[in-house]
């Protein structure tokens, strides 16, 4: 991916407000990362579940698949997490050089929380039709 650089003075120049104006809302008060680093605690669910043979032929066709796909996307979900954060600190170590670590952490922030409000409304949906 390109990176949008800024040259001749860069962002360190521009008062808050033109920033905040001209890049994003507030962007001038972003100093830290809130986010927790949990990098460290992935699990690899989706080989053991697949794995588990005993497990995986007692659940119905379509339970198996629902859990299969919700062990998916949650996996997707934790590494886009880990990218969101790697990308916004990307962008506090070097704030006055570039703003597109911190346009790729919202582009996957996105990404991310669209995959688990669909998979919630597909859990609910399943747990609908199960218990109705």
């Amino acid at each position: 991916m390109a990176r949008l650089v800024i040259r001749g003075g860069g962002l360190d120049t521009w008062p808050g407000e033109a920033k905040d104006n001209f890049i994003a809302a507030k962007i001038s008060k972003l100093t830290g990362c809130s986010a927790p680093d949990i990098s460290n605690r992935k699990k690899i669910l989706l080989n053991t579940f697949i794995m588990n043979h005993r497990l995986a032929l007692a659940l119905k066709n379509e339970s198996r698949r629902l859990v299969f796909n919700f062990i998916r996307k949650a996996e997707i979900a934790f590494d886009e997490y880990c990218a969101v954060r790697g990308a916004l600190l990307e962008y506090l170590a070097r704030p006055h050089q570039s703003v597109t670590p911190y346009f790729e952490s919202l582009g996957i922030w996105r990404i991310a929380s669209r995959i688990f409000i669909r998979q919630r409304c597909c859990l609910m949906v399943s747990w609908a039709k199960d218990n109705l």
